[in-house]
């Protein structure tokens, strides 16, 4: 038998939105999340600005951390 817990929810910004069909406005580098300086994997591949870990990359059976930039990040929401 399940019983229910009591559970603190939990507001992420954006998501809201995104549930009434919206779309989250996507990372800038002064939104809190933990932004650092390094290279850009996305599409313009700036060696050196403000960037946000956006996952892990898998290939082939490696795997590396994946940064992006702001507008790369803006880009890649306009495609998903």
């Amino acid at each position: 038998m399940l019983t229910e817990v009591s559970i603190q929810h939990r507001v992420i910004p954006g998501i809201a939105t995104f549930a009434r069909g919206g779309l989250p406005e996507p990372a800038t580098t002064d939104d809190g999340n933990e932004w650092v300086d390094g290279y850009c994997w996305l599409y313009c591949g700036r060696q050196w600005t403000r960037v946000l870990w956006i996952g892990p990359a898998n290939v082939a059976g490696a795997q590396a951390p994946m940064y992006a930039c702001g507008p790369c990040i803006r880009e890649l929401q306009n495609l998903v």
